[in-house]
């Protein structure tokens, strides 16, 4: 695991450059994406002595729930936060998107509204619909956490099942005014490198 913070800790996959975070309050943490790097992420819980309280997915591409089932069989009482319009591909048992397994039951999910709040206002949620229709971003401690909808120099694909063209013109719009009026200074992707607003205004065309 690598420290950004004392609160916050990343860690990246090799299979495609997946980052999972970790997010801290005080004993309790959520994890953001566990792709593919459970081991080590149970490793950091159980070392730290740390309570995991919930699985927080960026969206329900697969490269993104990973070893989600790993971390339920590993962990009491885990939720899985998803956006509120990721429940139709939840509930959708022929999609192709999410892991359709017995052992996901609909009482392990908790879905979140646009600009709702949890742990006492200190992780919030923003619904970016576009590269999939349950796409959301992650505030926390004055970073973005933006799964697939922004990358430092790119944004994620739209011609995927689930994914929307229009939907992402107006999520872009929504981001961007989003971190200005609240002065977000980092950006963490679901892939590859972060980096400052400042960067990635610089560098991504599809933010200018």
């Amino acid at each position: 695991m690598i420290k950004i913070s004392n609160n916050f800790y990343y860690i990246q996959n090799s299979i495609m450059g997946n980052n999972s975070y970790i997010l801290i309050n005080k004993n309790f943490c959520f994890i953001v994406d566990p792709s593919w790097n459970t081991d080590k992420l149970i490793s950091f819980i159980e070392s730290e002595n740390l309570i995991l309280k919930g699985i927080i997915l960026t969206h329900l591409h697969y490269d993104h729930v990973g070893d989600t089932k790993k971390l339920l069989y590993n962990f009491d009482n885990v939720k899985i936060i998803v956006s509120t319009l990721g429940k139709e591909i939840v509930k959708n048992t022929s999609n192709r998107i999410f892991i359709n397994d017995k052992d996901f039951k609909n009482n392990n999910f908790i879905y979140v509204e646009d600009e709702e709040v949890i742990e006492n206002g200190l992780i919030k949620f923003l619904q970016t619909p576009g590269h999939s229709q349950c796409s959301m971003c992650i505030i926390f401690e004055n970073r973005i956490l933006t799964g697939d909808h922004i990358f430092v120099d790119e944004i994620g694909r739209t011609d995927l099942e689930y994914s929307n063209p229009k939907e992402m013109g107006i999520s872009i719009k929504k981001f961007k005014n989003y971190v200005d009026e609240n002065k977000i200074h980092d950006v963490y992707p679901g892939h590859n490198e972060f980096g400052t607003m400042k960067i990635i205004l610089e560098k991504n065309k599809y933010l200018k």
